[in-house]
């Protein structure tokens, strides 16, 4: 077995007490190596893959809070699950990092979350710009929701998210942003192989 796996049955066995309810959502999936992944871990299809080559140097609390982020996912059946139509897959995940992040943020320590860097790299953009979507957004509810929840914590660094959202509606919001930003949908985001 290798030393990831091995470290993974350890964290999942420390649950059995102290996380019940994730311990039990991670046994409806396999536990598979993937060295083809590009990204930590990523969970569907009834798996749960993850890159041996990325995580053996990642501490055990690095490598619990990647497995208790793709476990939340099962859990709020998201995103391989809950799609809105027509989906794209990158801004799906860029939710659902979000969505968790706004569950769980004060546990995730050392993990970074693709969603979550996005709007932190928004934020920067907002801050910079007088007119960050154009002059013609000016004053609208688009930008007034941006400019409340695009806010990094200069002491800590920690995006400040003020509304609460569900998956779907990050998922509204962040499809709107990038449809609106020069960046555009290819590159928002740095995870790439997500099942969905």
């Amino acid at each position: 077995m290798h030393t990831v796996e091995k470290r993974i049955k350890e964290i999942i066995s420390s649950w059995f007490f102290s996380k019940p309810l994730l311990f039990s959502t991670v046994y409806t999936h396999s536990i598979i190596e993937n060295q083809n992944l590009s990204i930590p871990m990523r969970s569907g299809q009834m798996r749960i893959e993850f890159n041996p080559l990325i995580l053996e140097k990642k501490s055990m609390i690095a490598l619990e809070q990647y497995l208790q982020v793709e476990v939340h996912r099962i859990l709020l059946e998201h995103p391989y699950k809950r799609q809105p139509y027509k989906a794209q897959k990158k801004i799906l995940l860029l939710a659902s990092d979000v969505t968790i992040y706004q569950l769980i943020k004060k546990e995730l320590t050392s993990v970074t979350l693709a969603g979550v860097e996005y709007l932190k790299s928004q934020a920067e953009r907002f801050k910079i710009l007088e007119n960050p979507l154009g002059a013609e957004w000016a004053g609208t509810d688009e930008l007034k929701f941006f400019q409340r929840n695009l806010i990094v914590d200069s002491k800590t660094g920690e995006l400040k998210i003020n509304d609460s959202l569900t998956f779907e509606e990050w998922y509204k919001w962040i499809y709107f942003l990038i449809k609106q930003s020069s960046i555009g949908g290819e590159n928002a985001g740095t995870a790439t192989g997500e099942f969905i």
